[in-house]
């Protein structure tokens, strides 16, 4: 009786044994797939941060300095036209104008006709 016992114990074992390392597999490869992928979306915002934060930086200097030239070339012109305001005047109306260029030529055109 005590050999049918084993035998059917070792069976079990060996075919536990079987199942572990099935699953073992299929874990570690879950595994080894969220891992890459959690280290991509990583890799990605990274880039992402890093390109948004030049952006930002050179965005804030730009600014800036179209500040500055817009600035001094309202204060050239009120000297040169010796009127107090007309370089702050001119200049508005200049980025005005120019305003009013870029969102004209920044609209969709109309595909559709009447």
């Amino acid at each position: 009786m005590e050999e049918s016992k084993t035998s059917s114990t070792k069976k079990s074992t060996m075919g536990n044994n079987w199942m572990m390392f099935l699953l073992e597999n299929i874990f570690g490869s879950v595994q080894t797939f969220v891992d890459g992928a959690l280290g991509s979306v990583h890799e990605a915002a990274h880039v992402f941060m890093t390109r948004l934060a030049l952006r930002a930086f050179v965005f804030f200097f730009t600014l800036a300095g179209f500040i500055f030239f817009f600035s001094g070339a309202s204060e050239l012109l009120s000297a040169v036209f010796r009127i107090p305001g007309m370089g702050g005047i001119t200049v508005g109306l200049f980025m005005l104008l120019l305003s009013l260029v870029i969102h004209v030529f920044s609209l969709p055109e109309r595909t559709h006709r009447r």
